[in-house]
């Protein structure tokens, strides 16, 4: 199979291992396990490096590139919009959850491939949470602003929450 086939089997493996943990797990143990799957794709490609088929390292880009906005997607909902809060929130929590295993990506690919894909995860990243986070925001005004709504767990980070107040058409939400 070709090198090009492989990559793009790796991503499609990759996007839908994302795909179903955003749907599927919404239980501790299986978000435990997961995270245990997760690390275990990344010691194995800290230890094989660029030993690996294609495809494996692909994958593992890939859910790297997804822990990485799941980081920033935590801190971006901290509060609505884009704000002070939000963004150094996003890059801090990058940099304490997602950082250190971009670092494999320096194994995982050739040495100007490596460092550019590291270079590339954290505006990657960061973009991928605000796209998401902002169009939950107005998805829920819209679904909500002819009734307004209190407190509701936001879809996207379950812990924190949206409420919109029709009468002043005001979105609130924290952690």
């Amino acid at each position: 199979m070709s090198a090009t086939r492989q990559i793009i089997g790796g991503i499609a493996v990759a996007v839908g291992l994302a795909v179903a943990d955003e749907i599927f797990v919404t239980e501790p143990i299986t978000s435990i396990i997961t995270l245990g799957l997760a690390l275990a794709f990344l010691i194995v490609g800290l230890i094989k490096g660029q030993r690996m088929s294609v495809f494996l390292r692909a994958l593992i880009s890939v859910l790297i590139l997804y822990w990485g906005y799941s980081a920033c997607l935590a801190g971006r909902t901290m509060e609505v919009g884009l704000t002070y809060t939000t963004v150094s929130m996003a890059i801090g929590l990058f940099f304490i959850c997602g950082g250190l295993p971009g670092l494999a990506l320096l194994r995982l690919w050739p040495n100007p491939k490596g460092a550019a894909f590291l270079c590339t995860l954290l505006p990657a990243s960061f973009l991928l949470a605000c796209f998401v986070a902002s169009a939950e925001e107005y998805l829920f005004v819209q679904k909500h602003k002819d009734t307004g709504i209190g407190p509701t767990a936001r879809w996207t980070v379950p812990h924190h929450w949206l409420a919109y107040d029709k009468e002043h058409k005001r979105l609130d939400g924290s952690d």
